[in-house]
Order: structure tokens, then C-alpha cells, then sequence
């Protein structure tokens, strides 16, 4: 049986925390131009989710890198959790994989946008 004019399958779209988990994954050193591009948002929505895993001590800068006319901050995970993204909660980060929390490691950064 065939199906209906133009309709195709199409896997659903990813949470934006899940495609930027999954692009970060993907590059292992990363910027946040390197995860916007692959998960087709906005800077600041990358911004926001590296500031709460750098937070919680899941990821970590290593070193600049120029892209254009700017320098950007390289990332690296400092623990590679899973497929599944860690959810952000008030005391800390959830690793969905294994049932792990990480404590804010700097609150002051996790709380800069008022998380």
C-alpha cells in the first residue's frame, strides 16, 4: 500500500537540548558556533546550556580558537554522560543515563541568567 501524496517519513525534530547534546557529542571539541550550526539554533540558546554544564563541571573550556573574525572558547566534556542530555535542575545537573546528579560546581555561573 502506498502512501498518500506528499507525505514522506520524517523522524520527529529533537529537543534543542537534545540536538545540541548530540552535535557536542558528535565534534567532542567543540565551539559554540560548532554546536548552533549542527543543531540549527541560536547562539545564546548554546551559550545558555554550556554555561549550566560548565556549571556542573560536565564540560570545560580548553583553549581559543579563531572562527572569522572572532576568537571563541573550545569546549571538551570532562565526562562524555550518554545519549541522553542531562536535564537542569535548582541544586544541580541530571544525568538521565545513569541516575547521576552534578552539584553546581560555580552556582554563580549556572545562575547568571537566573536559572
Amino acid at each position: 500500500m502506498g502512501r498518500p501524496n506528499g507525505s514522506f517519513d520524517k523522524e520527529p525534530r529533537k529537543s534543542t537540548r537534545a540536538a545540541q547534546w548530540a552535535a557536542m557529542r558528535f565534534h567532542r571539541r567543540f565551539t559554540v558556533t560548532d554546536v548552533a550550526l549542527a543543531a540549527e539554533i541560536e547562539p545564546k540558546t548554546v551559550r545558555e546550556f554550556l554555561r549550566a554544564l560548565v556549571a556542573a563541571g560536565i564540560v570545560r573550556g580548553c583553549g581559543r580558537k579563531c572562527q572569522g573574525q572572532s576568537r571563541q572558547t573550545v569546549y571538551e566534556f570532562r565526562w562524555d554522560l550518554g545519549p541522553a542530555a542531562p536535564t537542569e535542575h535548582k541544586d544541580g545537573m541530571h544525568d538521565p543515563n545513569t541516575g547521576q546528579k552534578f552539584q553546581w560546581v560555580n552556582k554563580q555561573t549556572a545562575t547568571k541568567e537566573g536559572k
